[in-house]
């Protein structure tokens, strides 16, 4: 079984967020358009979708959770009800066409509401999902999942997936927090190397609980995503300023 333990990584204060000086940009300066579209959700959903499965809940985008602009993803994860163990609301974009494997990730997320109740874990985080890589191994696809906080400890275990944790903490509530990641780098340490072919990246911005029983209930959240962020580290507009 190839299973990968979850680092924690260095934190810049409270922020959910890689310290970016540690890390030197392998990239020249020069104009780094965001691979995402619609990144701050200005333009309403497309291409933001969610999966049509019995565990997922889909999202809104409105004025409420904008950071800056006049929009803003919100997720509102809400207690199914019924036996299944595990809930997700997020939203997932595919990305096609690139030259190059993406270099880095960074963006914004504010928890307004957090009721885990006795769940065995409630958390938030973004993925990144490789389809076709040339890994030469027996997968079809390879994840990298980064809870941003409500986990401790790894919620579960996927063969292709390994786990880069950035805080273990609750999550703040009430305040925007920033979060960013050198996105090839984690790839070229969890998995070997970034891939130089591949069919199809996906991101997905989540909020979720898994390891519901009989006996949980009335598990809630509400979290924004804005500003999001996707290309060279050098070009990263969330960086803050020193």
């Amino acid at each position: 079984m190839m299973v990968v333990a979850a680092a924690l990584l260095p934190l810049l204060g409270a922020c959910t967020v890689l310290e970016e000086a540690a890390v030197t940009p392998t990239s020249t300066p020069a104009a780094a358009p965001n691979l995402l579209l619609n990144p701050g959700f200005e333009g309403g959903d497309p291409p933001w979708t969610f999966r049509q499965q019995p565990e997922w809940s889909g999202f809104t985008v409105t004025a409420d959770a904008a950071r800056t602009g006049a929009a803003g993803l919100r997720l509102e994860l809400r207690d199914s009800g019924d036996a299944s163990q595990v809930h997700i609301a997020g939203a997932v974009q595919e990305i096609r066409g690139l030259a190059e494997f993406p270099e880095f990730i960074s963006g914004f997320y504010r928890v307004e509401d957090w009721q885990p109740k006795d769940v065995a874990f409630q958390y938030l985080q973004f993925v990144v999902v490789v389809s076709g890589g040339d890994y030469g191994d027996e997968y079809d696809s390879h994840q990298i999942r980064v809870p941003l906080a409500g986990a401790r400890t790894q919620p579960f275990q996927l063969l292709n997936a390994r786990w880069i944790f950035l805080s273990r903490d609750q999550p703040a509530v009430g305040k925007w927090v920033y979060f960013a990641y050198p996105l090839r780098q984690a790839f070229i340490d969890k998995w070997g190397k970034a891939p130089a072919t591949w069919d199809g990246i996906e991101i997905f911005l989540e909020v979720r609980y898994d390891g519901k029983t009989a006996t949980n209930s009335g598990m809630s959240a509400d979290v924004s995503f804005d500003d999001v962020y996707m290309g060279t580290q050098i070009g990263n507009p969330n960086r803050p300023q020193d």
